[in-house]
């Protein structure tokens, strides 16, 4: 369900930058940008793809309040959710300046639920950093660059 929206939003956004949106949400469907989220949960990208989209496409309408809350949801499916915000944050800045960044507040109340979510988890496990450390157990280094797992696994010898 969570991919068909995804499929419907990425149109719609397809529609305000190509002459050919059915095409390119053809294109979409067919090569899924799934390999760019290497070492993620299978279950959980459509929903990251959707809500990544969506708050792209509401802020592109102005809608500040929606795209915060889909920026919310995507920072909690996928760690790569919160470089979101600071692509929005670049654009802004880049059309209006620190005008345009004052316009974002809603923005900032989009880290809340990951980091209520952190701060149960360090409840429950007594270890605020427990997340960190899975993440570091399965995946190398917690924190990584964008690409980092995909380029280590093209380049590596074996």
């Amino acid at each position: 369900l969570s991919a068909s929206l995804a499929v419907v939003v990425f149109h719609r956004l397809a529609c305000r930058f190509s002459p050919r949106p059915a095409l390119a949400a053809l294109i979409f469907c067919v090569f899924p940008p799934t390999w760019l989220l290497t070492g993620s949960a299978a279950m959980v990208e459509s929903v990251f793809l959707l809500v990544w989209l969506a708050c792209l496409s509401f802020w592109k309408k102005g809608e500040l309040g929606k795209a915060a809350a889909c920026a919310a949801v995507a920072m909690l499916t996928q760690k790569s959710g919160f470089l979101l915000v600071a692509i929005i944050a670049l654009c802004e800045f880049r059309r209006g300046g620190l005008r345009g960044l004052r316009r974002l507040w809603p923005f900032a109340l989009s880290f809340a639920p990951a980091a209520l979510m952190q701060v149960y988890l360090g409840a429950v496990f007594h270890d605020p950093w427990v997340s960190f450390r899975i993440m570091s157990g399965i995946n190398g280094p917690a924190i990584q660059l964008p690409f980092q797992g995909f380029m280590e696994g093209l380049l590596s010898p074996t």
